[in-house]
């Protein structure tokens, strides 16, 4: 081992204290012997537990000193040196105590780390569960909105369609072109989309549709025919893509007493373009 794995092992803070096996014990006092740096580095451990267990105010010389850490600290055999002597400098506190207390307080060091890290992982480990069953608990509140609120517009929907003032509207297919009077080759038979719509209220809701697929740059329009079937009235544009319609409130329309469907520039236009009429439902 180099001086550093020695210094870093832990091994010398229990030799200082005398707790470590007879052939360890042998091992560091050699290492201390081999390399300058771990003897200063008991030196210091020494001057640590001196420090640590000194009483307040008491000196004592040079000589009296050295002879107290040979008792604190003598090595297995009774009366022995410490490997490393510490040569106080100056005055020195006096020291009572024996190997067995600093054993006790090396292993109490120790064990106070080794709690100290338990509780820390602990903690860890607690506040990320913590968090866990916070995000966990956020998402399910997320989804518990969305599906209140999912069950709120279906409410709302199915209030609209069992009124029993709502009107039904199937918007079909149109052999002509109601405006042109051309054949419309825009939409076939088949085609349709159902919606509801108030008077009272105003509100129009589309309920299903089955429609040809558009080109990314259109959009279908719904119209509410007012004035006795005169004036188209924008009443808002809806996606059919890849077979697929989502029930949807559209514009609120006043007085109508037709729905018509145009195919418009994605977007919507602020009137029907004439010759794309494709669908026109009467009530």
């Amino acid at each position: 081992m180099n001086p550093s794995e020695i210094i870093s092992s832990g091994k010398l803070e229990l030799y200082v204290a005398g707790s470590l096996p007879e052939t360890e014990m042998r091992q560091i006092a050699a290492y201390a012997l081999q390399y300058p740096e771990v003897a200063r580095e008991i030196e210091q451990i020494e001057q640590a537990m001196v420090a640590y267990y000194a009483a307040d105010g008491e000196v004592l010389t040079e000589a009296e000193a050295d002879k107290n850490l040979k008792e604190i600290f003598a090595v297995h055999n009774p009366g022995s040196s410490p490997v490393v002597p510490i040569t106080p400098r100056g005055k020195s506190v006096v020291v009572s105590i024996n190997r067995i207390a600093v054993a006790a307080m090396i292993g109490g060091l120790f064990l106070t780390t080794a709690l100290a890290l338990l509780m820390w992982s602990q903690q860890n480990s607690l506040r990320k569960e913590i968090a866990e069953i916070k995000s966990s608990q956020e998402q399910l509140l997320a989804e518990n909105a969305k599906y209140k609120e999912a069950d709120e517009a279906y409410k709302k929907q199915m209030q609209l369609v069992q009124d029993i003032f709502s009107k039904r509207v199937e918007v079909k297919t149109v052999a002509y072109n109601p405006f042109t009077k051309q054949p419309n080759t825009l939409t076939k038979e088949g085609n349709f989309i159902l919606l509801y719509w108030h008077p009272q209220t105003k509100k129009v809701l589309l309920m299903s549709a089955n429609l040809p697929q558009l080109s990314p740059n259109e959009q279908y329009q719904l119209w509410g025919m007012v004035d006795g079937g005169k004036t188209p009235v924008d009443a808002g544009v809806f996606e059919y893509k890849n077979g697929h319609f989502e029930t949807s409130w559209q514009k609120d329309i006043t007085n109508a007493s037709a729905f018509a469907v145009s195919i418009e520039p994605r977007g919507g236009s602020k009137s029907p373009t004439i010759d794309k009429v494709c669908m026109v439902g009467s009530l």
